[in-house]
């Protein structure tokens, strides 16, 4: 009964680092994805601007003809 607890004891700490290493894995993925978005984000926003601009101009011309 000693062995198989102290078997499972082994595997449990052997599971715990891989957990620590995946939610660190993790975060920093999340990380460099946010960061990634809004360098995007701050990067395209004029073009963003320029796109919702012209949705609305054309919105708007599309109103006044029909």
């Amino acid at each position: 009964m000693d062995i198989v607890a102290t078997r499972k004891n082994k595997q449990g700490f052997a599971i715990v680092p891989k957990v620590l290493v995946l939610i660190y894995v993790q975060l920093i993925i999340n990380r460099y994805c946010f960061s990634c978005c809004l360098f995007l984000f701050l990067h395209f926003r004029f073009v963003f601007f320029f796109f919702f601009c012209f949705f609305l101009y054309y919105l708007k011309y599309f109103m006044y003809f029909h």
